[in-house]
């Protein structure tokens, strides 16, 4: 890793997802519209689950890979795994 990248943590991640309000992210989760990179499914989850005592489970899974980045943190040809939330399947 390059001397000027800082280790991505939670809490960055947090903000990150919280960039267009937090309402927002709670109502894409809700509503089957949030999306992550398969290699980031569990951190991802995990740190919703607890900033925002929601019970995630995993959707449905993109067939096409995409690269890019996702809360700060890069992805190379990954599928999309959706995550709502349990109560709302």
């Amino acid at each position: 890793m390059s001397k000027n990248l800082k280790k991505v943590t939670d809490l960055d991640i947090l903000y990150d997802l919280e960039y267009r309000g937090v309402a927002n992210l709670v109502a894409d989760i809700q509503s089957g519209l949030f999306y992550v990179p398969e290699s980031l499914v569990t951190r991802i989850k995990k740190i919703i689950e607890k900033e925002f005592s929601m019970d995630l489970v995993t959707g449905e899974i993109s067939e096409e890979k995409e690269s890019g980045h996702f809360c700060l943190l890069p992805f190379v040809n990954q599928r999309q795994v959706q995550l709502v939330e349990k109560e709302n399947l």
